[in-house]
């Protein structure tokens, strides 16, 4: 069972050096070999924060990452462990640029909201239907419908199609950035009851310090990305999409 609590009453640590090799450690830690040291630490599979560790340990199946370079850990030490909160590889061939966000790419962004949402909606219809016919189409099965459809379609509206409408609009540029994929981690994200099953996910590191997941192919170190975020107040906000590059 995985516990949250405060990682802000840590002490931070900033640790550096080239990477010479990358291994697993006690299932759910990362140990980093470094010329004459390691560092064994928790990741996280979302963004870091000081507030919760519910996402710091996971197991993790296999690990592989470019060695040779200069890398920068910015950990929480917090009774004896060390958590990482961000990575820096000072990778040379990040490039990164902001450019206008046309309102063709912002319609096309829309249209692909829209699509998804309705086959969101599309799926629990049918499966609402399927549900009320097994109930012989009675009034036995309107909470079913409700817990199960209804609900659940209400939910992806408020908390993605709604959002990700007034990211769009909100947006007048996206950043563009070209870089590479310098760790791929195997994470197992382990079921919260047994009606579900463990999930196993992929998550790359690229040499922004992001930790991203990636479904259209595999990638490995080494492999050149093109990462569009949407831009707010001058930082990536939202991630428009992930292009493998040749």
């Amino acid at each position: 069972m995985i516990i949250p609590y405060p990682l802000k009453s840590g002490t931070p640590k900033v640790i550096s050096g080239i990477l010479r090799r990358i291994e697993i450690f006690q299932k759910n830690k990362l140990r980093y070999h470094f010329d004459g040291f390691v560092t064994d630490t928790y990741i996280s599979i979302v963004l870091p924060s000081f507030y919760d560790i519910g996402h710091y340990k996971h197991d993790i199946e296999h690990v592989n990452a470019m060695t040779g370079i200069p890398v920068t850990l910015e950990l929480i030490e917090k009774n004896g462990e060390h958590y990482l909160m961000k990575i820096s590889y000072n990778d040379p061939l990040t490039k990164r640029q902001t450019v206008p966000l046309t309102q063709a790419e912002k319609s096309d962004l829309l249209n692909g909201a829209g699509i998804r949402m309705g086959c969101v909606g599309f799926f629990l219809l049918i499966g609402g239907v399927c549900y009320a016919a097994m109930k012989d189409f009675g009034k036995a099965s309107l909470p079913g419908i409700l817990i199960f459809c209804f609900i659940p379609f209400l939910l992806a509206l408020l908390l993605y199609y709604i959002p990700r409408r007034q990211r769009i609009h909100s947006s007048h540029n996206k950043i563009v950035i070209t870089t590479t994929i310098r760790e791929v981690i195997g994470v197992v994200i382990c079921a919260v009851s047994t009606d579900s099953s463990d999930r196993h996910v992929k998550k790359y590191g690229t040499g922004t310090g992001d930790l991203l997941e990636y479904y259209e192919a595999p990638l490995y170190p080494g492999d050149k990305v093109k990462l569009t975020y949407g831009e707010k107040n001058g930082k990536a906000d939202w991630m428009i999409s992930l292009e493998l590059l040749p």
